[in-house]
């Protein structure tokens, strides 16, 4: 039996969250939808989600940076939850 999981869907395209919550509810495990960056983090404090997946692109916050000449991700950011939320950086 696969354990049920707390998924939290951050996306600010209401039709790929919607689309990506259905094929996870069939799954049976128990989901959240935040339409913003905000709504997320609030969320995910007052919920504990086991697993998000997140929008790289909604408004409101740069969670990564481009090479302008080779288009590739040189620097991205990460949230972690435990207890606190702990913005964490990556760096080519």
């Amino acid at each position: 039996m696969t354990a049920r999981l707390r998924i939290l869907i951050a996306a600010d395209d209401i039709t790929a969250a919607s689309t990506l919550g259905a094929l996870l509810r069939h799954s049976s495990h128990e989901l959240r939808v935040a339409p913003d960056n905000k709504g997320a983090v609030d969320l995910a404090k007052a919920w504990a989600p086991h697993v998000a997946l997140v929008d790289l692109e909604m408004p409101g916050v740069q969670t990564f940076r481009r090479d302008m000449d080779t288009h590739k991700i040189v620097e991205a950011r990460i949230w972690v939850y435990d207890d606190v939320f702990v913005n964490k950086f990556w760096s080519a």
